[in-house]
């Protein structure tokens, strides 16, 4: 067996024959176009230790909406400082951008409510993830996964460790076999911490 909380370590370890040829080649597209609109792909705000504690992140931008005019919209909130949409080298928008207010108050005041219209465009407004939790997950992926192992088995072994919200396996299109990996998602993040500390799943 092999466990791992890294979930894109965990794409690159599965076994070409475990693969569909359409899956693998349409994921990664998919993938990236969500985590950008998502703030995922790069959502470490610049190292202001000064105006840490004064950002924001939004998310769900349109592409075609400017800094100014998001720095318009948060004016309502207090003094914007500055603000910033991530962009692709050719300098197109990722959909999401930091904004930095001259006080706390604001910044509070910004983040009551998450939804908010900028631009005719819905959009998700938080506080930056810091990078401590950015590294905690409560999914996992579980390689190696014996055919004769019961999914209930499996499931009674990693329950120990916390609540379970869903155990997935994946099935051979053609044959409709199960496949030798299944992600694993608890309630809590802490639960795939106690797993990471080396313990393995039972053998048939």
């Amino acid at each position: 067996y092999y466990i791992t909380n890294n979930l894109r370590m965990a794409e690159e370890v599965k076994q070409p024959e475990d693969m569909n040829q359409e899956e693998e080649s349409e994921q990664p597209q998919a993938e990236e176009s969500e985590k950008c609109q998502n703030g995922d792909a790069d959502t470490n705000p610049p190292a202001d230790d000064e105006s840490e504690n004064l950002k924001i992140i939004v998310r769900h931008l349109n592409y075609k909406t400017t800094e100014d005019v998001v720095k318009d919209h948060f004016a309502k909130y207090g003094s914007v400082k500055s603000v910033e949409i991530k962009k692709d080298p050719d300098g197109t928008s990722r959909g999401f951008g930091f904004v930095v207010f001259e006080t706390r108050e604001s910044v509070e005041n910004a983040v009551k409510e998450e939804k908010q219209q900028i631009d005719n465009h819905e959009t998700l407004v938080s506080l930056p993830i810091p990078l401590s939790d950015k590294l905690k997950t409560n999914m996992m992926f579980i390689g190696g996964v014996s055919k004769d192992l019961p999914e209930d088995e499996l499931r009674d072994y990693f329950k120990e460790f916390g609540t379970i919200k869903e155990l997935t396996f994946t099935h051979h299109r053609d044959s409709g076999e199960r496949r030798n990996y299944c992600f694993l998602h608890f309630e809590e993040a802490e639960a795939v911490e106690k797993v990471m500390k080396g313990t393995k799943p039972p053998y048939p």
